[in-house]
This record gives structure tokens, C-alpha cells and sequence, in this order.
């Protein structure tokens, strides 16, 4: 198994995943993903190269799934009222902790595959 599967296979794995979302904080992770889309450049580059195999690197795979996760958490906060920072604050970090109950295992995974432990 080489680099360029593991990162295609997590990347799969990462959006059937948001595709089909349970909780809510998945949910949010979602629509973070889709306008994290909709800024182009990198936004879009990064993610698209990753999935056509021209830049399978796993640390931009963990990097582009970690910004995702963080401009989420950008989006909870600027969407609540200054009265309401304690409730955002908690939904951030839910939001940022799905994504590593999400993104760990599939590393975790495909690091065994590699190393066939």
C-alpha cells in the first residue's frame, strides 16, 4: 500500500463521512466544508489535488481537514452574541473534537495498513 492510496482512501473515508452526517456537530463540520469550498484558491486546489492523486502528501490532507475543523469553529463564534460566547465555545470544541474522533481512526488505520502492523 503506498502513500498515494492511504491519502485517496482517507479522503474518501473523510467525505462519505460529511456526506452523511448524524450528529449535529458532523453537521456542522459539513456546511463548515462546503464554505470553506466556496473561498477558492487553495481552498479548492488543495482538497481537488489531494483526491486526483497530483499531490498526495498526508500532512496536506491533515492540514486542509484541521482548517476545515477551525474555520468551523470560526463560523460558530462569529454566528453567536457576545451573551451567548459560552455556548459557542462549547460547540467549537465538539465540533473540533468530531473531527478527530473522525480523522484519528482512518490515520490510524491506514498507518497499520502501511506498516502491515
Amino acid at each position: 500500500v503506498c502513500v498515494c492510496e492511504c491519502v485517496v482512501c482517507v479522503c474518501a473515508c473523510v467525505r462519505y463521512v460529511h456526506a452523511f452526517s448524524s450528529t449535529e456537530y458532523l453537521f456542522e463540520l459539513r456546511s463548515a466544508c462546503y464554505k470553506y469550498f466556496q473561498m477558492g484558491g487553495m481552498a479548492v486546489s488543495g482538497p481537488v489535488g489531494l483526491l486526483s492523486v497530483v499531490t498526495p502528501r498526508p500532512h496536506i490532507l491533515v492540514g486542509h481537514f484541521y482548517a476545515v475543523a477551525i474555520f468551523g469553529t470560526y463560523l460558530i463564534m462569529k454566528s453567536k452574541f457576545p451573551w451567548q460566547l459560552h455556548k459557542g465555545i462549547f460547540r467549537a470544541l465538539m465540533v473540533v473534537w468530531k473531527a478527530c474522533t473522525v480523522m484519528f481512526p482512518l490515520i490510524g488505520s491506514e498507518l497499520k495498513n502501511v506498516f502491515q502492523f
